[in-house]
């Protein structure tokens, strides 16, 4: 019985079938390797990570040309799934984050590390924002002293020196770095 039901949702919900598939065994990077080369087989879309569309888990996002599963934040090697649950909590309560440095600014403490950023940028989470990946592992050092810099100001309790937030803070500068090949 329980064959004849997992065959039903495969065959008319395949989707949302390998999204939740994928959730179970999201930590085994040979079993998500299986599905999603079975899933290119069928013909069904895998949309990559992005960090201003993913879920922590693995979702079904509505495309032009129908459905596609969007690969899960937390199913990256190296990424924490909390981590991600705070994150993914952060951009719906705050908006999508417009820039790197708006992103690491508004970053849960302790949700990012030097790993993390190497797992999301080798994986093309950050594309949105800059699709230089090697730049964005070039600069992953001062885009961690963003957040700790951030996170201290918000902790402290103090404001600005001439008061307000309405002041203006000096926008952050990635060095350049040369594309990866493809």
């Amino acid at each position: 019985m329980l064959s004849y039901q997992t065959a039903w949702l495969k065959g008319h919900y395949p989707h949302e079938f390998y999204a939740a598939s994928m959730c179970f065994d999201m930590h085994q990077s040979d079993k998500l390797a299986v599905y999603v080369d079975d899933m290119r087989r069928a013909g069904i879309e895998l949309a990559g990570p992005c960090i201003n569309h993913s879920e922590a888990e693995f979702s079904v996002d509505r495309t032009e040309g129908g459905h596609a599963v969007r690969y899960a934040l937390a199913g990256i090697r190296n990424v924490g799934e909390k981590a991600m649950d705070a994150l993914v909590a952060e951009r719906e309560a705050n908006g999508k984050f417009t820039s790197l440095e708006d992103l690491f600014r508004r970053v849960p403490p302790g949700s990012m590390n030097r790993r993390q950023i190497e797992g999301l940028a080798a994986a093309g989470a950050f594309d949105c924002l800059e699709p230089n990946r090697a730049r964005v592992l070039a600069n992953a050092d001062m885009l961690l002293a963003v957040a700790d810099e951030a996170e201290r100001s918000r902790t402290s309790g103090q404001a600005a020196l001439f008061g307000g937030e309405d002041h203006a803070e000096p926008s952050l500068r990635l060095s350049e770095a040369p594309a990866w090949p493809r």
